[in-house]
């Protein structure tokens, strides 16, 4: 019977490692390393989407080949402090993270930065700042132009990705509001619960068309009021919702 010779790997973890911002702000992340041996190159992935995300960074196989793996909340993200700013501080948070790591006593002074789409954004932000330390960047699925090719395309604005990418940060905002301690504003909670379920889970919405509309029982289906054979409520918070 085959046999595979293969000793434990033994590693240290720590969660909500704080790491300090130029501006005071904290922003904290998991940092993995094996328990024996150092220093270490480390891995640098940072995310805006929680916890789910690490979920698939290859952490094993990077420990397995003498890194150190750090993953990191973006701001106002997670369990980090301050307020989400969509790449506004994805450049001088990243370099202030990365001089953060090469202070670190199991830390060789050399980081390499990955991720996909705006994970890999947060790597390449951070590149232009050119921080001591960084020694590459592996990017993945990310716009090279956040104009054409992100939100519009051919002039045409992408408003099914903006706004998908839009009510996901929504409640997210939201959920970090609330850890926070804070109160969100009236009818912000029921209205991206409303974007959120609909249509995956057909969440009821007190702004849906009429069967009528529907192309039920009391009448035909209108044009206006279906896309690909689908009835579409009207957007919570908008005029002639009732979701307020």
């Amino acid at each position: 019977m085959p046999t595979l010779n293969r000793p434990p790997l033994r590693v240290i973890v720590e969660h909500d490692s704080p790491m300090p911002m130029r501006d005071g702000t904290i922003l904290r992340g998991s940092v993995h390393r094996p328990e024996e041996g150092g220093p270490f190159p480390a891995l640098l992935v940072r995310t805006p989407y929680g916890e789910g995300t690490f979920r698939m960074i290859p952490v094993i196989p990077a420990l397995e080949a003498g890194f150190a793996v750090v993953l990191q909340h973006c701001r106002g993200r997670g369990s980090s402090d301050g307020e989400f700013r969509p790449w506004l501080d994805e450049g001088a948070d990243g370099h202030d993270t990365i001089a953060w790591i090469t202070s670190q006593p199991w830390s060789n002074g050399e980081v390499v930065m990955s991720g996909m789409s705006y994970l890999a954004g947060c790597a390449l932000q951070a590149a232009a700042t050119r921080p001591p330390g960084l020694k590459a960047v592996v990017a993945s699925m990310t716009p090279h132009d956040f104009h054409d090719g992100l939100k519009y395309h051919g002039g045409a604005f992408a408003l099914g990705s903006a706004l998908n990418w839009g009510a996901m940060q929504a409640m997210l905002g939201l959920q970090h509001a609330e850890e926070a301690g804070r109160t969100p504003a009236p009818g912000s909670r029921r209205s991206c619960r409303c974007w959120a379920t609909r249509p995956r889970r057909r969440a009821p919405c007190p702004s849906a068309p009429s069967p009528a509309s529907r192309g039920g029982a009391s009448g035909p289906r209108t044009r206006s009021a279906t896309r690909t054979g689908r009835a579409w409520p009207r957007p919570c918070g908008t005029t002639g919702s009732r979701c307020r």
